[in-house]
């Protein structure tokens, strides 16, 4: 009967049984039908010639007479052990040790510091030229979207005085610069009424960009912004801080009240130690100047606050 024998003694010493089902008609297809389920059964690693393909052009057929196989053979093949693989060669069989499979693993990529830790934490710990490179890519809120240039502040980094407006400007936006319009003039004169220059201060805004229109900050902007601002106030550490307009004074402050109320009161940074006095922005003065006396008021208060007064 035409079957493989190779095969069927290797799956017997392998303790597999087979059954044959012997079709008395004379009917080989039962036979086919094992013989395809022991070829199923052969492990797939070893190389087993395609004795159906046909011979390559050119090349005469070559009748192949299978050897005889011996009962050694057989149970040399039962008794090897799992983990090793018989090689044939002309020459001899030699059993190779099979190596452990060794699974490299691939080292996962840690994020990077930045990535993992909380901007606002890192605003806090940076200095001030760092924190001027991260107000001018920053997208904390919309403003990012609309703003010509970000507006991080300018001046003495080691002044007594520290003033804080509000938002940039349309001037202010277009320089990068702040207080650099009409309401930054009057600024101006307002120092030299003090004996000061731009150089002698620190000029800053609680918003790095401006808002459309030049409408007044939204709540969102002030919140994602001011913590640039409270940083800049830990790296100038001034002597006094004039705070200019309602939104400064309430970012600065926390604080609801109204500007006119908080005017000519005596406050103090955050428990700092720094005092800070309310006044009105330049850019009210523009439209009411009428009030001057009352800012210059302000101005004195502060100068004494920094001479111990």
């Amino acid at each position: 009967m035409p079957t493989d024998r190779s095969s069927l003694a290797y799956l017997e010493a392998m303790g597999v049984d087979l059954w044959i089902r012997r079709d008395v008609s004379g009917d080989e297809s039962g036979v086919e039908a094992v013989n395809e389920l022991v070829d199923e059964s052969v492990d797939e690693s070893v190389d087993v010639a395609d004795e159906s393909a046909p011979p390559p052009a050119g090349d005469e057929p070559v009748e192949v007479t299978a050897e005889p196989e011996t009962q050694t053979d057989v149970a040399a093949a039962a008794a090897a052990p799992a983990d090793t693989v018989t090689v044939d060669s002309p020459a001899d069989a030699t059993q190779v040790p099979l190596e452990p499979e060794t699974i490299v693993e691939s080292p996962a990529t840690e994020p990077a510091d930045d990535e993992t830790q909380d901007p606002v934490e890192l605003i806090a710990r940076a200095d001030l030229e760092s924190l001027q490179t991260m107000v001018s890519g920053c997208e904390r809120c919309p403003l990012s979207r609309t703003r010509n240039k970000t507006v991080f502040g300018s001046g003495n980094p080691d002044a007594d005085w520290l003033f804080v407006g509000e938002a940039p400007g349309r001037d202010e936006d277009r320089q990068g610069e702040a207080f650099v319009g009409k309401a930054g003039q009057l600024l101006n004169a307002m120092l030299f009424a003090l004996g000061l220059t731009r150089d002698d201060v620190f000029i800053a805004n609680v918003l790095k960009c401006r808002p459309p229109d030049n409408r007044d900050p939204m709540g969102e902007e002030v919140v994602r912004c001011e913590p640039y601002l409270h940083r800049q106030v830990d790296l100038v550490q001034p002597k006094v801080i004039v705070a200019m307009g309602r939104f400064a004074a309430q970012a600065l402050l926390r604080s609801g009240d109204n500007i006119s109320r908080m005017r000519g009161q005596q406050y103090e940074y955050r428990e700092t130690g720094i005092p800070l006095v309310v006044t009105y922005h330049p850019a009210y003065l523009l439209r009411t100047p009428d009030q001057k006396g009352k800012v210059w008021d302000d101005l004195l208060q502060a100068r004494r606050m920094i001479n111990g007064g």
